[in-house]
């Protein structure tokens, strides 16, 4: 370590040398003085510096968890939604407490990462998000060359949930259900936008963003979202295929001419103006929360169990599923390429359409003997 004197403070500086490049590099910090303590704890904030540039440039044999995890959190805060990279940061924390942030990355093995996540007592949805995170960054640095094989990502599989079917039957309603919940509703607006999120099959965010002009007479054109977490409006929907056209089919153009009729009403009575689709009584963005809250009241009161806005939106999968729509028009519709919900939700109801088919056939007697 060397010192340059810089004024009144203390320019600290230490070489290393560059595993990738071979070339000698050094780092620096500045400080107030040039006294045995601060030269100690100037080589500690070397050291630290030198300690990251190597973790950075780390080979794939070498690289830690934690590393692995902040390039991936790097690389994704700017590929994905904040909510997205918010979320996986809670992952990342969880993944890194329970398995070691200073794992080297290669040395672990499915057995080790099992037990310890089993061993962190959490349900087995908990654990399964945890897996799911973890695969996705070990698959994202074996294509970035910081892991040496995505191996581990495939050996390590998902805890049974013997709760998930049952879990899955309250993400959405039957149709029954539905018009007894709507029945039940004293609120009209609340009433209106729990029909157009059934019938649309829009997320909530994307409902709030929408103006007025973007609902045609024919399609619903979906370019951007409300992040209702947040309190921003992002100019892109959650991902690529979100941005669609969502057409608009009886039901859904009758909802919408009530929920514009109601608007105006509101605007008028309120000596507001705006040009979003469905806004709040002053003109601004819709009241996330209130409707929220009153949905899963009104839920738990009328069908035993508490929804969210986003359950409307696995009910019109439900619903379309058993009017006998294909998985691949339901998924355009909703605006991904892939769901495992949607696709959980889309099995369930139509093999259980199969068995009422089955048990139709077997009733039926062609023949006397």
């Amino acid at each position: 370590m060397w010192i340059q004197k810089r004024g009144n403070k203390y320019r600290f500086m230490e070489r290393y040398i560059d595993p990738i490049t071979g070339k000698q590099q050094y780092v620096t910090c500045t400080l107030e003085k040039d006294t045995p303590q601060y030269q100690r704890r100037a080589s500690a904030i070397l050291q630290d510096k030198i300690t990251e540039k190597l973790q950075a440039s780390a080979a794939p044999d070498k690289i830690t968890l934690q590393t692995l995890m902040d390039k991936y959190a790097k690389y994704q805060s700017v590929t994905v939604k904040e909510t997205t990279a918010v979320r996986n940061s809670y992952q990342a924390a969880a993944v890194g407490r329970i398995l070691g942030g200073q794992s080297i990355v290669s040395s672990l093995t499915a057995a080790y990462v099992t037990d310890k996540l089993i061993s962190a007592g959490e349900t087995p949805a908990c654990t399964n998000g945890r897996i799911k995170y973890l695969k996705a960054c070990i698959r994202w640095g074996y294509k970035m060359d910081l892991v040496e094989s995505p191996a581990l990502a495939d050996k390590i599989s998902y805890l049974p949930d013997p709760g998930r079917k049952e879990k899955l039957m309250t993400k959405f309603m039957e149709p029954e259900e539905l018009q007894k919940l709507l029945d039940s509703m004293d609120n009209n607006r609340w009433k209106l936008l729990t029909r157009f999120l059934c019938l649309s099959g829009l997320r909530i965010g994307e409902l709030i963003a929408l103006t007025d002009k973007d609902v045609g007479d024919k399609y619903i054109h979906v370019s951007k979202t409300y992040d209702v977490k947040l309190d921003k409006l992002h100019g892109t929907p959650k991902t690529d295929t979100s941005n669609r056209d969502v057409y608009i089919q009886k039901e859904l153009a009758d909802c919408i001419r009530e929920m514009r009729k109601e608007r105006r009403i509101m605007l008028l009575a309120a000596g507001a103006s705006s040009n979003l689709f469905y806004p709040d009584a002053k003109g601004g963005y819709l009241h996330y929360f209130a409707f929220n809250k009153y949905l899963a009241e009104n839920s738990k009161r009328v069908l035993g169990r508490k929804l969210t806005p986003h359950a409307c939106r696995h009910t019109m999968t439900s619903i379309f599923a058993a009017q006998g729509a294909s998985i691949d028009t339901i998924s355009r519709r909703l605006g991904h390429s892939d769901s495992g919900i949607t696709k959980e939700i889309y099995l369930h109801v139509t093999g259980e359409q199969r068995k009422k088919d089955e048990a139709q056939i077997d009733n039926i007697r062609m023949l006397s003997s």
